[in-house]
């Protein structure tokens, strides 16, 4: 399913909205802003080493 959704996107045919990208240490602030309804689109929390 994933690889069908990357494939979506890479044509063009899927444009998810995304209103932020978060660093993982704001996690729980992104939840709250979802939970609120304080956003439009999605939030994307960045997991890195």
């Amino acid at each position: 399913m994933a690889t069908e959704l990357l494939n979506l996107v890479a044509q063009e045919k899927l444009n998810p909205c995304i209103t932020e990208i978060l660093p993982f240490d704001q996690l729980v602030s992104g939840l709250e802003k979802l939970y609120h309804h304080d956003t439009v689109g999605k939030i994307v929390v960045k997991i890195s080493k």
